[in-house]
């Protein structure tokens, strides 16, 4: 598995779990349950519809740092800054079986 596979699976797993959290969930009942407002605070800005907001953007940096490495003429400190970023959106998957220590930035 590469970087960009293991980064790609990561954001469809989080695309996949916010679309099925979608509905009633983050309903105003359900956010009572949490016992302190700081609980329900978290909550709901990892909302789903913020996640899918947000695996939206990592894709589309994601996208543009895989055409600056495909490009023939990207110079060294483009193609350096692009895999460092690609690193970077992959790190908070660290925890994760597949992910690699010589990913890390």
């Amino acid at each position: 598995m590469t970087l960009i596979e293991f980064l790609t699976a990561r954001l469809d797993e989080d695309e996949q779990l916010a679309l099925r959290a979608r509905g009633d969930y983050f309903s105003f009942e359900v956010l009572g349950r949490f016992s302190a407002v700081g609980d329900a605070a978290h909550v709901i800005r990892h909302a789903p519809a913020r996640v899918l907001a947000e695996v939206e953007a990592k894709r589309q940096i994601l996208a543009d740092c895989m055409a600056t490495i495909a490009n023939a003429g990207a110079g060294p400190g483009e193609y350096g800054l692009a895999l460092s970023t690609i690193q970077s959106l992959a790190l908070p998957y660290a925890d994760h079986d597949d992910y690699r220590q010589e990913w890390r930035p």
